[in-house]
């Protein structure tokens, strides 16, 4: 079976990195609120909400000819989805992956050890000196 999520995604990368510079982000967002009442204690993510992550994406952006590396990894800390959701929903529910129905794997976070690195780099240089 053929998934044409993943294709998709290879194909798009691919074509990017057929331009002479380029920079491939690879994120994980959620809308500005959390839209289900469950929510799985084991699965874990770097994903974090869209007014959260986007600001991370745009300073990537704007200093992507400045930044050596080919492939980053814009996500936050990995944590649980139940934890994440818990932050703007307090009411969520916890649940497990055995109650989805389908199978989810456990753990789709992202090392994002390079652009904490860079991040911080950018941020200092965009402040300027103190």
């Amino acid at each position: 079976m053929v998934n044409y999520y993943s294709l998709t995604k290879l194909v798009a990368e691919e074509a990017a990195r057929a331009a002479h510079q380029h920079l491939i982000l690879r994120t994980s967002f959620r809308p500005r609120e959390f839209a289900y009442p469950v929510a799985f204690s084991d699965v874990f993510t770097g994903q974090d909400y869209v007014d959260i992550i986007a600001p991370d994406i745009a300073l990537a952006v704007t200093h992507a000819l400045e930044i050596d590396d080919e492939v980053l990894h814009i996500v936050t800390e990995r944590k649980s989805v139940y934890e994440l959701a818990k932050r703007r929903k307090s009411d969520v529910q916890e649940g497990t992956r055995a109650q989805a129905g389908v199978t989810l794997p456990a753990d789709v976070s992202l090392n994002t050890e390079r652009w904490q690195e860079l991040r911080s780099k950018l941020s200092a240089k965009r402040s300027g000196p103190n």
